[in-house]
């Protein structure tokens, strides 16, 4: 079994910027990760993993992770934000 590392500072690449990159921590997700989505408003990363039929949920304040079983091969993930407009 392959198991991969994903690195959350990577992640985040897009909101630094111009900005110098560092890795800041790595977490250990599932096998053969195939898909990453990003949530900004709830802070949460989800990583499909293919081999393990589940999805990896990254808290990204904490980076406490959470298993969910999802079936067999997960090949992509979407995080939905939902933004209204204040009514006036």
């Amino acid at each position: 079994m392959r198991r991969i590392s994903l690195s959350v500072a990577l992640l985040l690449l897009a909101a630094a910027g111009l900005r110098a990159q560092s890795v800041t921590t790595t977490l250990s997700v599932g096998t053969f990760p195939d898909a990453v989505a990003v949530n900004p408003v709830s802070n949460n990363i989800y990583v499909a993993n293919y081999e393990s039929g589940n999805v990896t949920v990254i808290n990204g304040a904490t980076n406490a992770t959470t298993t969910v079983a999802v079936g067999a091969a997960p090949v992509a993930v979407a995080a939905w934000v939902w933004c209204t407009r204040p009514k006036t």
